[in-house]
């Protein structure tokens, strides 16, 4: 389980210090299965990256278009919640992922809580 949510936290990392800004109106903030879509300029266009929970897997797009689950199928995330919190031009996102191993009959549930900063948002 930690080497798939590390792998997670890593590319949502690199996403949100990349973006230039949290797109709220196409964003799900402050649920079990949220969504996160992130803008940032390219080449001078806007580009998009959005995180997203679908059948407990974290599901990513770049530009509208499926690019992968981010998260192993063996591990199973129950919620995945993100907040965000402007202070002048600096913008904090935070992530808590609720996720879930079975083997057998054994149940292992980990909460896992993540803040990132956007870079062009200051």
């Amino acid at each position: 389980m930690h080497a798939s949510i590390l792998s997670l936290s890593n590319r949502m990392s690199y996403e949100v210090r990349s973006a230039r800004t949290v797109n709220l109106a196409g964003s799900l903030l402050g649920v079990d299965g949220g969504m996160l879509l992130l803008e940032r300029i390219e080449n001078e266009a806007i580009e998009t990256r959005r995180f997203s929970l679908l059948d407990g897997r974290v599901l990513f797009e770049e530009n509208g278009i499926f690019s992968g689950y981010l998260t192993d199928k063996e591990v199973i995330i129950e919620a995945l919640r993100f907040s965000t919190q402007s202070i002048d031009d600096t913008t904090l996102v935070s992530v808590v992922i609720e996720a879930r191993v079975e083997v057998g009959e054994y149940v292992y549930n980990e909460d896992f809580y993540m803040s990132y900063t956007l870079r062009g948002s200051y």
